[in-house]
């Protein structure tokens, strides 16, 4: 999968000017935060990682442009208790 991803990478520069932030969202809340994200269009896009399929959460990635990092956050932070962040945001 990374390799996949680095060629992706190669094909899209854009995502080089995007940061990287990974969320957990319990599997019963996942419908309606996949909902939310998409309602706001071109503020960043997302991915599900791979799971178990016993998890009780999905684990997403998100893929925000530098312009939209701010919107993003008040986003998740609306969301509140429904999104719970793995990892320290990283740029590409």
């Amino acid at each position: 999968m990374l390799a996949f991803r680095q060629d992706f990478r190669q094909k899209i520069p854009m995502l080089d000017a995007a940061l990287i932030q990974r969320v957990r969202v319990r599997k019963e809340d996942s419908a309606f935060v996949y909902a939310i994200l998409e309602s706001y269009e071109g503020i960043c896009s997302y991915s599900t990682l791979d799971g178990r399929p016993e998890d009780l959460h999905r684990d997403l990635e998100l893929q925000i442009p530098f312009e939209f990092v701010k919107e993003v956050q008040e986003v998740l932070g609306f969301l509140g208790e429904m999104v719970f962040f793995i990892d320290q945001p990283k740029s590409p």
